[in-house]
């Protein structure tokens, strides 16, 4: 009698953990890596973008890469057709489902008692400060108060005059500045005219010849001596003729000539040219150790520019 009762309860304990198993393999769903490990999870999970995301308690959630993921041996392992593991990922929740209970939160009214308690430990701790206070020879609480105010007040102003000076150097290497260019940028136009005028002006010489109109007379006049070995030419100018000479023709006289002279002006310019170009190299010079003194002084670049 007692092995049939051990027979019997040995029956319904198998058939109980089949029911479990086979209530708890209902539920859940095998995932099958890469690597060949199983992995079992809720049969309700979601996949968005790269990952599957499935919930193992209430507010606790685990996501899984789907690179690591065996698709198609997921599939086999579930015994569900071939593509269906995306599409049974985008499945709602069953209708079914128990919607979650809110959880109670832990309500409690303060009272007066409650307050005066407050209020005592206040009291208390305020008298332990003071006792410890005078313990350290430290000032009263409104003492503090009147210096911590003090010091805001000092640090405050101090903010107000160094915004005031950094303004006030500012604007003082500005001007600076603008002023140093100005005087290269004046530099540079009257360079600029001055080598314009100068290409302007045309190429002058200092001699030059020319043929007479008229010759200077018969030789006759100075010589009458010679007047009967000369021949008499007939003259274009003169229907009488003139007497020319042995060789019969005109003189050919050389002097200096020029219709208008630039040597003057030339020469004036291109010194004035010369002392432009030196002064160009001095404003350099002085650029460069305007913009060195600005950054012993401490300027910031961003001054120095226009």
């Amino acid at each position: 009698m007692i092995r049939r009762k051990r027979t019997f309860a040995g029956r319904v304990l198998v058939v109980a953990l089949a029911l479990a198993f086979g209530a708890v393999s209902a539920n859940a769903y095998t995932i099958v890596m890469r690597d060949g490990r199983r992995v079992e999870i809720p049969d309700v999970f979601t996949v968005t973008g790269s990952m599957l995301t499935y919930e193992t308690s209430p507010g606790i959630q685990v996501t899984i890469q789907l690179r690591t993921i065996n698709i198609d041996a997921t599939e086999r392992a579930n015994g569900a057709p071939r593509g269906s593991f995306f599409t049974r990922s985008n499945q709602p929740a069953q209708a079914n489902a128990e919607p979650p209970q809110e959880q109670a939160s832990a309500r409690r009214s303060i009272t007066n008692a409650d307050l005066e308690d407050y209020r005592r430990a206040r009291l208390a701790s305020e008298r332990a400060y003071e006792k410890r206070r005078k313990e350290l020879n430290l000032p009263t609480v409104d003492v503090q108060r009147q210096q911590v105010a003090a010091v805001t007040e000092r640090t405050t102003e101090e903010l107000r005059n160094r915004r005031s000076r950094t303004e006030a150097d500012e604007a003082y290497w500005r001007e600076r500045a603008t002023n140093f260019r100005t005087d290269i940028e004046a530099n540079e136009a009257q360079i600029g005219y001055v080598r314009q005028r100068l290409s302007e002006l045309p190429v002058s010489y200092s001699l030059n010849s020319y043929t007479s109109l008229y010759p200077l007379g018969p030789l006759s006049v100075l010589n009458p001596v010679l007047n009967s070995g000369y021949r008499r030419y007939p003259s274009p100018y003169n229907r009488r003729g003139y007497r020319y000479g042995p060789f019969g023709q005109p003189n050919l006289i050389t002097m200096p000539y020029q219709n208008e002279d630039y040597t003057y002006e030339r020469q004036t310019l291109t010194n004035q040219l010369n002392d432009l170009l030196m002064q160009r190299a001095a404003l350099q010079v002085r650029w460069k150790e305007f913009e060195e003194e600005a950054r012993r002084a401490g300027a910031y670049p961003g001054w120095l520019r226009p």
